[in-house]
């Protein structure tokens, strides 16, 4: 790179990332269009995905406009690791959810994650993943009472 000349926009991961961002929004913000927003002055299955996508689209667009403000840093090589155990966790989940229940697989889904960075403790992952299992199991279940198994069943095991 010539000493005095600013770095090209596809090259800077500010903008690219912030981009990326308001990218997965669009994208998001296109899944959810045929989920009902509102009814009434209630909520509907819709409504959190749209805010969600427009509070990311707005965190993209902003740090897309630092990129343009900044030097900032160019793109290296992804780090696959992270890359690897946090989309093998999401796989998981997907998987196990239903016949072992969001304990057991609130658990394992944690651990897995926790190996995204080298210097993993065991004993403080486990009683993390036990910790914000027990949140997301009072959260989802019981607080929004959405219909996700708790613990496995035989019968959910078994294929039954």
């Amino acid at each position: 790179m010539i000493v005095g000349r600013a770095m090209p926009w596809w090259k800077n991961s500010d903008i690219v990332g912030g981009l990326f961002l308001a990218a997965i929004a669009c994208g998001a913000l296109w899944l959810v269009q045929e989920l009902p927003a509102r009814q009434g002055f209630r909520f509907a299955s819709g409504t959190a995905p749209r805010i969600f996508a427009y509070a990311l689209g707005a965190v993209g667009i902003a740090v897309a406009i630092q990129g343009m403000r900044s030097k900032g840093q160019a793109i290296s090589s992804p780090a696959w690791r992270p890359i690897f155990c946090i989309i093998g966790a999401l796989i998981v989940f997907a998987l196990c959810i239903r016949p072992l229940g969001l304990f057991v697989t609130g658990v394992i889904c944690v651990i897995l994650c926790s190996y995204a960075t080298p210097d993993v403790r065991l004993k403080q992952t486990v009683i993390f993943a036990l910790v914000i299992t027990a949140c997301c199991a009072l959260i989802f279940p019981i607080a929004l009472n959405q219909p996700v198994p708790l613990w496995p069943t035989l019968t959910s095991i078994l294929g039954r």
